[in-house]
């Protein structure tokens, strides 16, 4: 009478921790299905033992009616106490699958919340490294432009300063001829 609910149990127990390995949905799933296969099978054996007890006290009372009576009674009495008892497990069960529904559910809201706040952090991040990276992109603009604009006017500088020594140089040329030409000209000259 005890090895069909301890079956049950056993299947029930074995489903249950069977779900502990899947994804949150999969297990309040797994556990959901298992239970009620549990109850099933529990409410099953109640009335397969309820079936059994009421066949063998009519047996009994077939082949022995005045030492049966009591017999019978008593047997009534078990059978209405094992199925109190089995009503009380089932009831057990039931509260039992309850629980495991609502801890499970909790366990999948506790999930998917820090799932969420796990994109959420992540959204964040990427937007502070793209605004990083933007103001990175933004100061080496700037700094090229700044170098570019030292080198223009380092190069006009050098340019200014090429062409003033180049007309220094054509200038001193020019007077280095002239007096050339006049101590030419005073050397050349008929006294």
């Amino acid at each position: 009478m005890q090895k069909p609910f301890v079956t049950a149990l056993l299947l029930a127990a074995t489903l249950g921790l069977a779900a502990c390995d899947s994804e949150p949905q999969d297990k309040l799933d797994a556990a959901k299905e298992s239970m009620s296969d549990a109850v099933e099978s529990v409410k099953e054996a109640a009335k397969d033992t309820k079936e059994a007890v009421v066949e063998k006290a009519e047996q009994l009372s077939e082949s022995a009616k005045e030492t049966t009576q009591n017999a019978v009674e008593n047997t009534k009495e078990a059978a209405a106490a094992a199925g109190e008892k089995l009503d009380n497990a089932v009831d057990t069960s039931q509260e039992k699958t309850a629980e495991v529904k609502e801890n499970l559910a909790e366990k999948v809201n506790a999930a998917e919340e820090e799932a969420s706040e796990t994109k959420e952090n992540i959204a964040n991040e990427i937007d502070e490294a793209k605004e990083n990276l933007d103001n990175k992109v933004d100061a080496a603009k700037d700094a090229a432009q700044e170098e570019a604009s030292a080198a223009q006017e380092e190069t006009k500088s050098l340019k200014d300063s090429a062409k003033d020594t180049l007309d220094n140089i054509k200038k001193d040329s020019k007077d280095a001829v002239d007096a050339a030409k006049s101590k030419i000209h005073d050397m050349t000259k008929p006294e």
